[in-house]
C-alpha cells in the first residue's frame, strides 16, 4: 500500500464509494472549505486502484482539522485507516502543526475506536437528532 498526496477528484471518488455516507459532499462543498486554507489530503492506493482517503485543514495557526476520511469496504480491517492517521500526524508534525482535532459521529464504531487507541482524547460532544448521530469531538497534541 502507498500513501501519498491525493487529489480533490480522487478523494472525492473514494467518498462518493463509502456506502455509510448517505450523502456524501460534492466538489464544490470540498473546495468552497478549503479555499484560502492550508490543507492536506491522503489517499491510500493499493492495486488496482485507491482504497481510502483522509483530508482535513487548518482550524487556526498550529491547529489541524481532520475533516473527511473513510476506506473502502473490501480494504476495512488491515490497518488503512490507521496508517493513513500516522501518515497524516507525521506530515503535519513538518508542517509545524501541534494539534490535531476530529469530529466522528457515534455511528462509526470504529473510527471513535481507532482515535482513542491512538490516544486522541475527548474534547467535545455535539448532541444529534438520535444517539447514533451525536458527534464527539477529539483532540491530540503532537509530540516532537
Amino acid at each position: 500500500m502507498e500513501i501519498r498526496q491525493g487529489t480533490l477528484e480522487e478523494m472525492m471518488a473514494i467518498n462518493q464509494q463509502i456506502e455509510e455516507f448517505n450523502m456524501p459532499y460534492g466538489m464544490e462543498v470540498l473546495r468552497n472549505r478549503l479555499a484560502g486554507r492550508n490543507w492536506l489530503g491522503l489517499v491510500a492506493e493499493e492495486r488496482p486502484g485507491l482504497i481510502g482517503f483522509k483530508l482535513g485543514y487548518e482550524l487556526e495557526p498550529g491547529v489541524f482539522y481532520s475533516w473527511l476520511g473513510g476506506v473502502l469496504s473490501p480494504a476495512r480491517g488491515r490497518g488503512v485507516a490507521r496508517e493513513l492517521l500516522y501518515e497524516q500526524e507525521r506530515r503535519l508534525k513538518r508542517m509545524g502543526f501541534t494539534e490535531v482535532r476530529v469530529k466522528s459521529r457515534n455511528r462509526y464504531r470504529g473510527m471513535v475506536m481507532l482515535l482513542m487507541n491512538e490516544h486522541y482524547q475527548v474534547a467535545g460532544f455535539e448532541a444529534g437528532e438520535s444517539v447514533f448521530e451525536h458527534r464527539i469531538l477529539f483532540s491530540k497534541m503532537l509530540a516532537d
